[in-house]
């Protein structure tokens, strides 16, 4: 386990709970923080794959939700994203945390500003590495069967990383 936070956006909690993989995040961080920006836009529809195990996780405080505080400095970095990765970054600053996004600008946004960043491939790969994860590809792979969006040259960084074993956090 990493004696860290993790604070989560949208798209990879709706992809883990897509693929059953949600537990990974209790395994590996030490709590668990969304935005109430990004349990809205995750709970829109209850119908929608994950939704029903996303808002479980949350009602058994597995998944707790904050409301970042304002932050003008941050906030004048983050005007071009959406209002779920906006509160995820506030968050991951505010509470000193990794924050798991896969949105190419807000990742980039935020490595400069200096907030660990790992992404939904990455945590798959670090619940691997700790003996949480045992099939790997077959993982990566249901993630596409669900229509999320990854290259065939992350998968293949990704199982490479896993052979040679290199750590996806990026500090």
């Amino acid at each position: 386990m990493i004696d860290k936070i993790v604070v989560c956006d949208a798209d990879p909690l709706i992809a883990l709970a897509k693929i059953n993989q949600l537990d990974l995040l209790y395994f590996i961080f030490k709590d668990v923080f969304i935005s109430d920006t990004v349990r809205d836009e995750c709970l829109y529809n209850e119908e929608f794959p994950g939704a029903k195990t996303i808002k479980t996780a949350i009602e058994n405080n597995f998944i707790h939700i904050k409301t970042p505080k304002p932050n003008i400095c941050i906030e004048k970095k983050i005007e071009v994203l959406d209002f779920g990765e906006k509160t995820s970054i506030l968050l991951a600053a505010e509470y000193n945390a990794v924050l798991l996004i896969d949105e190419k600008r807000g990742r980039s946004i935020a490595q400069n500003l200096f907030l660990p960043v790992i992404g939904t491939a990455g945590l798959l790969l670090k619940g691997f590495y700790l003996g949480y994860l045992f099939n790997l590809e077959e993982c990566l792979s249901n993630l596409k069967k669900n229509g999320y969006r990854l290259s065939d040259h992350l998968i293949n960084d990704i199982l490479e990383r896993a052979s040679k074993n290199k750590s996806p956090l990026q500090h």
